[in-house]
């Protein structure tokens, strides 16, 4: 019997995105799959798209409040058991890395009528890497390929999904504007191995298997860099979102989610119009393609170890929601 079928039916992604959608479905989030978008590349639009978004409502168990939606973007990438995805670790000590960095969850209040006051680690993924290369124990092929096409995708994805978010919240009735909250998650069936701190030339030259200079993770934080082409992108996607003060709507968030500063060059701040404007550093530094930190780090997970992750996501927004602040006038 040909059974060459059900290897390229495997291969085509389509079983590991269904398995994925139940167990999406299962944690109460509502799954669509082949989420499109358009793309700038150099001079022209190209349509792209991810497998699967997944929209989430906090509280989860009861559906008729909502206090904070949440989006899961979703690639997912099927491998044999041959595969695994080996991951360098992160040098850069903690103090060198942006306030963001390490909360793959975005949480976005400056279009909502409520504040969160703690959002800083509520994510507990430890392992973190900036390159990862998938390694074929069988065959000996070494490439990048998978690993770069899927953290891509789900990049590039981002700001079109944002900005949507963005444009309801300034469209929608109040009654119906939330916080919003969003992650991007790269799941495969390769096993994920984070390289010993010890990895280097010698340590491959010397070794004779992965698993002595490497460890089996669940999940990690990826960090990557961000193209050139990815300013164009994020700037070409905003500049059309209105933002000005004749928007009733922005105007009216901007307002509502300013803070003041508390001190000028060391001196209490005793004038109330020295405001910081939450809302419009936000959509100035869209604008600008300059909000590279809200879209540089990406969740990968091996595919038995997704139900958790999921959990721990649903756990982290909860931490969120118990810390609201409402700012209704």
């Amino acid at each position: 019997m040909n059974n060459k079928w059900k290897d390229r039916l495997l291969s085509s992604g389509v079983p590991l995105e269904y398995e994925v959608a139940k167990i999406l479905t299962k944690e109460n989030f509502f799954t669509d799959y082949d989420f499109a978008y358009q793309r700038f590349d150099e001079s022209e639009e190209k349509e792209f798209s991810i497998d699967l978004r997944a929209s989430g409502y906090y509280p989860f168990t009861n559906p008729n409040r909502i206090d904070i939606e949440i989006e899961i973007l979703l690639e997912c990438k099927y491998r044999n058991p041959d595969v695994k995805w080996g991951f360098i670790q992160i040098l850069n000590p903690d103090d060198q890395l942006e306030p963001t960095s390490g909360m793959p969850i975005k949480f976005i209040d400056e279009f909502s009528e409520v504040r969160f006051k703690k959002i800083w680690k509520v994510l507990d993924i430890k392992d973190c890497s900036n390159k990862g290369v998938e390694l074929n124990t069988l065959n000996g092929e070494v490439h990048d390929t998978g690993i770069h096409h899927g953290v891509n995708q789900l990049i590039y994805s981002l700001p079109v999904i944002l900005s949507e978010a963005i444009t309801n919240r300034l469209e929608s009735h109040l009654d119906d504007v939330f916080p919003y909250a969003f992650c991007p998650i790269l799941v495969t069936t390769a096993e994920l191995r984070l390289l010993n701190s010890t990895f280097s030339i010698e340590s491959v030259k010397t070794t004779d298997s992965l698993e002595k200079i490497s460890k089996d993770v669940p999940y990690l934080i990826f960090r990557t860099g961000l193209y050139p082409s990815f300013k164009k992108h994020c700037k070409n996607v905003f500049e059309n979102i209105p933002d000005d003060e004749d928007i009733e709507r922005f105007e009216y968030f901007n307002d509502l989610q300013s803070l003041m500063i508390n001190s000028i060059d060391g001196k209490k701040n005793e004038d109330p119009s020295i405001r910081f404007y939450k809302t419009e550093n936000l959509m100035n530094s869209l604008k600008k393609g300059s909000g590279q930190t809200y879209f540089d780090e990406v969740v990968i997970c091996n595919l038995k170890s997704f139900p958790i992750l999921l959990k721990k996501i649903k756990s982290a927004i909860n931490k969120v929601g118990k810390n609201i602040e409402g700012l209704k006038k």
